[in-house]
């Protein structure tokens, strides 16, 4: 087009370069890095949303910063998968590097004060809030991931069954995961609106649910039996950012794989599924 007796603007003359487009990638990249440095120490236990919206974060602003790095990077994942250069690296991001973020398998609380194995009853005291009589709690399944396999890739099925505080079955699930890999994070069906809940009526006394992991790998023909975890609330989860998590652990020496439950502060009882005969084990 012509403007106001100009030469012709093209195309060509208003495309970026190529030159410009790496340096905007990796200034973008740099500065979402720097952003989630910043953001980290000020939640140091983010809820499995925060998690989530990082995780995203980091892998874009990862793929952003490799656009500059010469050479190239390939990735195929069973299959599934197959990505290169700058989407390579975000893939590796998003499947692997996270895992390191969620710690070792296990109990995810604050640590105890120096004294005792079990911390020192005087400091505790002085520096961990009272619970508030009536605190309500919530508890519901958040991540899967596949910690081990022996093959390129497993299928596994879980059944996760939850017990309220009375010791009644309200959650029983069942999912199967297709073409796991090791270290793969996966998003879950039991992370639907159905929770958990449980009082604590007074700051010395606290309600508990209980969840039971089964699992089973493909051509197996019986479950096997995983973690049985109760879940309570003590003083110091009301310390800092408040609620915890753990995983639950089920596999054998063919595959080792995980599910992740999160406990934190309710509001109000809602997604309660209702009570339900217990069938037992699964078969």
């Amino acid at each position: 087009m012509t403007i106001a007796g100009r030469r012709k603007v093209g195309l060509k003359d208003m495309a970026i370069g190529k030159d410009t487009e790496k340096q905007l990638a990796f200034g973008f990249g740099a500065l979402f890095i720097v952003a989630l440095f910043i953001v980290v120490f000020f939640v140091p236990n983010p809820t499995p949303f925060q998690y989530t919206v990082l995780r995203i974060v980091l892998a874009l602003a990862a793929a952003g910063v490799a656009v500059t790095f010469t050479g190239f990077v390939e990735i195929a994942i069973s299959g599934w998968i197959k990505a290169g250069g700058a989407l390579a690296v975000f893939v590796i991001v998003f499947f692997y590097n996270p895992a390191t973020l969620a710690g070792p398998l296990g109990k995810i609380e604050p640590t105890p004060a120096k004294g005792t194995a079990d911390g020192n009853a005087e400091e505790r005291t002085k520096e961990t809030p009272t619970i508030p009589p009536g605190r309500l709690l919530v508890v519901a399944p958040f991540r899967a991931r596949l910690n081990d396999c022996t093959k390129a890739s497993c299928d596994v099925d879980f059944v996760l069954k939850g017990y309220d505080a009375k010791g009644r079955l309200r959650f029983d699930a069942k999912q199967e995961f297709k073409r796991w890999i090791n270290g793969e994070f996966r998003d879950t069906s039991f992370n639907t609106s159905d929770r958990l809940f449980f009082e604590v009526p007074t700051p010395d006394q606290s309600e508990s649910v209980r969840f039971l992991l089964y699992c089973k790998a493909d051509g197996s023909d019986h479950f096997l039996f995983g973690s049985d975890r109760t879940f309570d609330w003590k003083p110091w989860n009301e310390k800092g950012t408040p609620g915890y998590g753990d995983w639950l652990k089920c596999g054998d020496d063919s595959f080792t794989a995980s599910v992740g439950i999160w406990v934190n502060i309710a509001t109000a009882r809602l997604g309660e599924p209702a009570v339900r005969a217990d069938p037992g084990p699964p078969k």
